[in-house]
């Protein structure tokens, strides 16, 4: 967790919401110079009431879901913006009373105190693109879902469909769906399913296009080099690239692959270790990307389905599954930073055995 070192005279804290902001404005000492609430999202309200700090001002508010509209606009204005980590300012001013009045002052007090955690502030150029990728995810995961509903209901009447059913094409699924019962409920729950399929199809394909075309603001020399990982393809790449943002911001591979969610730091007390917690602090879609490439390696690379082989067989499926995502995390973070092509030897861990 990082904390905040405000340089300023003034600091603004903004409790955002949907259509308000309510702002509260302090100096070193802690006088409150202004708390008002803004019914709406208007820069220019916004601007003349900071007006007479704006020359030493640093402007902070909680990572809602709409932060974009404060963010934007203090760089529009020139004015320092900083986001404050959603989780942990909720673990430091928890308090009895709580409002919106009561919350702008203390996100202004952390502010002012040099407690405020900070969390990371995308680039406003490739957030759009960033947010596209999360949107394609999602629809990732409806298709999944639809086809999972298809193979069960291929159990539920004694008929198990193969991986070779459900290869994104509406003929074999209608193939499929004909071996299913001649019952008007069945068909048409299936049909349902398969145009719904075909559906979110075409706008995944239309996506990863898309951006392809239009993501211009990356390393396309780095993306080339995290393709030479086995399994890694342009648009998980991209996926990675885009989340990521900026690798310099992590000050090492342990930094990185512990905000891709790859790893849950330990719980001491007394010397003792009670547990692990925070194990949903960090990036949810790179998690799900590298569990994709984790399987992907596999099938793309017999050297390394043999090495996770080799740590399920010492460690059980489920922690040797965590410790090959973790091994590709650090892979992913030396490729980015050093910018070399990936080493299954150094991978391994060794001189490859010959079998």
């Amino acid at each position: 967790m990082k904390l905040h070192q405000s340089v300023t005279q003034f600091n603004c804290g903004i409790d955002l919401h949907a259509k308000n902001m309510y702002l509260c404005i302090m100096d070193k000492e802690g006088n409150k110079l202004l708390h008002k609430n803004i019914k709406t999202h208007d820069q220019k309200c916004f601007l003349e009431l900071v007006a007479p700090y704006r020359h030493d001002l640093t402007v902070a508010c909680e990572s809602t879901f709409n932060w974009y509209v404060v963010s934007d606009m203090c760089e529009d204005a020139g004015i320092p913006f900083v986001l404050g980590h959603a989780f942990y300012m909720k673990a430091i001013h928890k308090s009895k009373v709580k409002n919106d009045r009561a919350d702008s002052e203390t996100i202004a007090s952390l502010l002012r105190g040099n407690l405020l955690p900070v969390g990371y502030v995308c680039r406003r150029k490739t957030r759009s693109i960033r947010d596209l990728f999360r949107r394609r995810t999602y629809l990732v995961r409806q298709r999944a879902a639809l086809e999972t509903h298809l193979t069960a209901m291929g159990y539920l009447y004694d008929f198990a469909a193969t991986s070779k059913d459900f290869k994104r094409r509406a003929g074999r699924l209608d193939t499929y769906v004909r071996q299913l019962p001649d019952d008007f409920g069945v068909q048409m729950s299936a049909a349902a399913d398969i145009r719904l399929i075909e559906a979110l199809r075409v706008e995944i394909l239309s996506i990863e296009k898309a951006v392809m075309r239009h993501a211009k603001d990356f390393d396309r020399e780095l993306l080339g080099l995290l393709q030479t990982i086995p399994g890694l393809g342009a648009i998980i790449s991209l996926g990675i690239l885009y989340e990521a943002d900026d690798f310099s911001r992590f000050a090492d591979s342990g930094h990185f692959i512990s905000y891709c969610r790859l790893m849950t730091p330990p719980q001491e007390s007394g010397g003792k270790v009670v547990g692990a917690g925070h194990r949903k602090n960090g990036n949810p879609y790179l998690k799900w990307m590298f569990s994709e490439l984790n399987a992907a390696a596999r099938r793309h690379s017999s050297e390394l389905n043999a090495f996770a082989q080799r740590l399920v067989s010492r460690h059980g499926p489920r922690k040797a599954a965590c410790m090959f995502s973790h091994k590709l995390g650090r892979a992913v973070f030396h490729i980015a930073t050093e910018k070399v092509p990936f080493n299954l030897e150094k991978f391994l861990g060794g001189p490859m055995k010959k079998q």
